[in-house]
């Protein structure tokens, strides 16, 4: 599996980073949101990845090829028996043990903080990353109560699968799992290939 932008092989790099992925419920956001995940961690990124689904957690362990350099963070006791892996996956929903991680992961800045559905997340998560440069935000933004705090933060790319009414965008027609991507200095189209 690998994502294609403009007919090329693409892989997200600091310079595409805070990101944000919006999509409407089987606008292909979440599989991309995971596809992309899977990506960061085969080029070794680390990564801390949280979610309010748990069927997104298990999504993203079939989609891994590789499962020892992935963590599941389910107590606090996890998070120093952890730590030292490559991906960090906090347990689903788990939102005080989400801010233990942010606090007690040592080396929270070298990692991408990947933040998926975050529409069903109490607005303390959203706050919690909101001055931080290191993350990627997914979900469906036109249901978030505090989208308006999310749009004001700088995202130096956005990838939208599906017409975004908070900022009053409306997309051309798209197939499903391909995205418009707009980034500071280039923009095209976007999708998952195998």
């Amino acid at each position: 599996m690998k994502l294609i932008f403009n007919d090329s092989v693409f892989h997200l790099t600091e310079q595409n980073i805070p990101c944000l992925i919006h999509g409407a419920e089987h606008s292909g956001s979440s599989f991309f949101t995971l596809a992309l995940l899977t990506d960061l961690v085969m080029q070794e990124k680390k990564v801390l990845f949280f979610s309010a689904s748990e069927k997104a957690q298990l999504n993203f362990m079939q989609l891994s090829l590789d499962q020892k350099n992935i963590g599941k963070i389910e107590t606090v006791n996890d998070i120093r028996k952890e730590k030292m892996k490559q991906c960090l996956l906090v347990k689903a929903d788990a939102v005080d043990l989400f801010f233990s991680a942010l606090q007690k992961v040592s080396d929270i800045e070298e990692r991408l903080i990947v933040i998926k559905n975050i529409e069903y997340l109490p607005e303390s998560v959203f706050d919690a990353i909101a001055n931080r440069e290191n993350v990627i935000l997914s979900g469906n933004i036109d249901r978030c109560q505090f989208k308006q705090k999310i749009l004001e933060k700088n995202f130096k790319t956005k990838i939208l699968f599906s017409n975004f009414d908070a900022m009053m965008v409306n997309l051309p027609p798209l197939d499903q799992y391909e995205a418009i991507f707009l980034g500071q200095s280039t923009g095209g189209l976007i999708h998952v290939a195998s």
